[in-house]
């Protein structure tokens, strides 16, 4: 992999083998060869070779690299499509009938995720398994981390802060797990959500929006009236959710003001850039 490949700034360091306990190589190769066997038939491939690589997005500081496979071709060369991101998860042994089963878990997680933001905001997933590893893959996006500066992104984030409240998941709003595609999409890249689900789709929003205020600042809170008056005019349930997130909206500065002397000044120019736009919102 190339960083000619990318038009933001990246770190990418080749490695020999990512994992040392999780699985042996040639466990790995052959399960990777189910997937990649029927890829690529109009390029020859080096059977059972691949590249690992180790790719870090260093944009809002650096975070756990993320490990990517690509098949090995006799021709020079790398296209976008052969990078994949790679995750490993071990199955408990079977004679630990109570183990807890740690792939399991995992893949049931990921396919709530697919489930609830769809292939418009999760990458599309694959999953290889034997009886001893389950292995995720997913196209590798290469797609800067979202900054939010944009209209497009605003009204990406209320998408999903709805997708994500109503199938009752609370994201994990770290910056990079959120990458800006070129035509506007806002991918969620995580293969995971933070904690149980919620307990109702009010709860979710409420923790939802609460984690999500680190995106929102001073520049682009004054985006929030025109996407999200727009949200709400798609069908009856975006505009249920828009009454309830201006209401949302609303408590948070209220709360905010409450407790100003704890408040960074900073934050408190957030809060008073949200209190501004908050009248020219208009939901009927």
């Amino acid at each position: 992999m190339k960083a000619s490949l990318f038009n933001f700034p990246v770190e990418i360091r080749e490695v020999e083998w990512p994992w040392t306990n999780k699985a042996t190589l040639e466990k790995v190769f052959s399960l990777l060869e189910t997937y990649f066997s029927h890829m690529h038939e109009d390029r020859v491939r080096n059977k059972s070779q691949y590249l690992f690589h180790e790719v870090t997005r260093p944009d809002f500081g650096l975070v756990h690299p993320v490990i990517t496979v690509s098949p090995l071709f006799q021709t020079n060369g790398g296209k976008r499509s052969d990078y994949f991101t790679i995750r490993i998860y071990q199955k408990p042994s079977t004679d630990l009938h109570m183990a807890f089963n740690l792939a399991d878990h995992h893949k049931t997680r990921i396919e709530q995720l697919i489930d609830a933001l769809g292939p418009d905001h999760y990458p599309e997933t694959y999953f290889l398994e034997s009886n001893d590893i389950l292995i995720v893959l997913q196209p590798f996006l290469f797609h800067p981390v979202c900054d939010y500066s944009k209209e497009k992104d605003i009204y990406n984030l209320i998408e999903l802060l709805f997708l994500a409240s109503k199938a009752l998941i609370l994201l994990d709003y770290n910056h990079n797990h959120f990458l800006r595609a070129e035509e506007g999409p806002l991918f969620y890249v995580d293969t995971d959500y933070m904690g149980v689900l919620c307990s109702s789709e009010f709860n979710a929003l409420h923790s939802n929006l609460n984690q999500s205020m680190i995106f929102i600042n001073e520049e682009n809170a004054q985006f929030i009236p025109k996407e999200l008056m727009t949200f709400s005019t798609l069908n009856e349930e975006t505009l249920a959710f828009s009454r309830l997130l201006l209401t949302l909206l609303k408590e948070y500065v209220s709360l905010c003001h409450t407790d100003e002397v704890n408040i960074s000044s900073k934050l408190m120019k957030k809060i008073n850039a949200i209190a501004e736009i908050l009248p020219l919102i208009k939901i009927h």
